[in-house]
């Protein structure tokens, strides 16, 4: 859509506009789903396994519980939240206690070796090959001369070969074969590692191995689109360069906090099983901005996001950022997976004439 000229694609969006009954009722159908998946996943008793997990991280117990409950916040379970101490009353008895933390030195020491396995320092820990073909294993072994038409055919010499040419044979074009798809999986290795330092894959996977680590559970968010900015100087002449900035789109990953991940309740224990998945975020008025750049979001929704401002969020999340900085955050529900027959059918009744 956005390489299409300006005429062709206002011709077009003239067909795909919702009106705002339409969606209001995808919206709709789309909550209920949403409140199933938050009440499913907190009956489920994961999320007190997972606050057991980064209290026994932290080095929280029934007995210094009390120290924590007046603080804002405690060591962050994510690496960039912020870190205070904890709080007491003044003039409140004081006694000693002693939380001994055994787990946080494994979980840390585990974290370490595998990242360590698994991303190695300027190097990629996977390498692409051609995928192995039966008839052309089997035509490597071949050395029989390839006949076209009832003509046999000829084949210019190799380095090291006599005469002017040799007979062309299957084990030939099958090493031919071979080299180039040797050829295309190292070109497509190379690009899917640029891809991956431009989105700064270590640094994400590195939080996921930490959660992994930490209550057994990582979650890693790829490939997705991101729109990011491209820039080369050239020299023009010896007293002159240009500048040149491109705007482009490229396959993304980023690590998510499992916290924020609601799967169908109806997965069981594979979550590949589920219909449908959820996923919150909070974004900033730029990084909603930008989202008007990729296709499959409507850019006058997200104006009214804009102009009705951040402040409207229901937070029920027990490890919730600093209110601060939730109250200058949108919040945003990602929602993947297919809608019922019934559920178009009640989109479709707010408007026949778009659908």
């Amino acid at each position: 859509m956005n390489e299409l000229p300006e005429e062709v694609k206002a011709l077009i969006s003239a067909h795909e506009k919702q009106s705002a009954e339409v969606l209001d009722a995808i919206g709709v159908s789309i909550a209920r789903r949403k409140d199933d998946a938050k009440a499913s996943r907190r009956h489920s008793g994961i999320e007190d396994t997972w606050l057991d997990a980064e209290e026994a991280y932290l080095g929280i117990d029934d007995a210094n519980r009390a120290e924590f409950s007046a603080a804002r916040w405690m060591k962050p379970s994510s690496m960039d939240g912020p870190i205070t101490t904890a709080r007491r009353t003044t003039g409140e008895e004081v006694k000693s206690n002693a939380f001994v933390r055994l787990t946080s030195r494994y979980v840390d020491a585990g974290a370490a070796k595998l990242g360590e396995i698994l991303l190695p320092i300027d190097d990629k820990a996977f390498s692409f090959g051609p995928t192995p073909i039966p008839d052309l294993i089997k035509g490597m072994k071949d050395s029989s001369q390839v006949v076209h038409k009832g003509v046999p055919l000829d084949r210019a010499p190799k380095p090291g070969e006599p005469g002017d040419s040799q007979p062309l044979t299957v084990k030939d074009l099958a090493e031919e074969k071979m080299q180039l798809a040797e050829k295309k999986a190292k070109l497509a290795e190379k690009r899917i590692y640029d891809w991956m330092v431009e989105c700064q894959y270590p640094a994400e996977m590195r939080k996921v191995i930490f959660d992994a680590a930490r209550i057994g559970v990582g979650v890693l968010k790829a490939p997705f689109p991101k729109p990011i900015k491209a820039m080369s100087l050239s020299i023009v002449r010896q007293t002159a360069a240009a500048l040149q900035i491109e705007e482009k789109i490229i396959p993304a990953s980023k690590w998510v906090d499992p916290w924020n991940i609601y799967p169908d309740p109806a997965c069981s224990e594979n979550i590949q099983n589920g219909s449908y998945i959820f996923e919150r975020d909070y974004l900033s008025s730029k990084q909603l901005r930008n989202l008007k750049k990729l296709d499959g979001y409507l850019p006058d929704q997200i104006d009214k996001v804009l102009k009705e401002g951040p402040n409207k969020i229901a937070i029920d999340n027990p490890q919730r950022p600093d209110e601060k900085q939730i109250k200058e955050r949108f919040e945003v529900w990602y929602y993947y997976g297919a809608l019922k027959k019934e559920e178009m059918e009640t989109c479709r009744q707010g408007s026949t004439k778009d659908f």
